[in-house]
């Protein structure tokens, strides 16, 4: 699948807590929709930001996962977020997270 580009490559499973970064956040965010996937390139660019997704919605549309070793650099990032442009609506601290692949994978075909 990695020949075919369905697989683009590999991500580690991080136990955060472990790690001792015991800051762990989801920033629900909202941009204007004509400029949602720039700003969103222009986040993820940001040290600390694990993942952004853009989603098809006026609102919320831009969740944003972060790390930090503490609150303050938490802060520091929601500045940064902030100074792009890019509307925090709420932010949660993730208690935990988990990723599994779909599971309806067929090699092409297969029928």
């Amino acid at each position: 699948m990695e020949e075919s580009g369905v697989i683009k490559g590999h991500q580690a499973n991080v136990c955060y807590d472990t790690s001792g970064i015991q800051h762990h956040y989801v920033f629900i965010c909202t941009t204007r929709v004509n400029r949602r996937e720039e700003l969103a390139d222009e986040v993820r660019k940001l040290p600390g930001v694990l993942e952004v997704l853009t989603l098809t919605t006026s609102t919320y549309n831009v969740p944003v996962e972060v790390a930090a070793e503490d609150k303050t650099r938490i802060s520091e990032l929601a500045c940064a977020i902030d100074d792009l442009g890019v509307m925090i609506e709420r932010e949660h601290l993730i208690w935990e997270h988990s990723r599994q692949p779909f599971s309806e994978f067929r090699p092409p075909g297969s029928g």
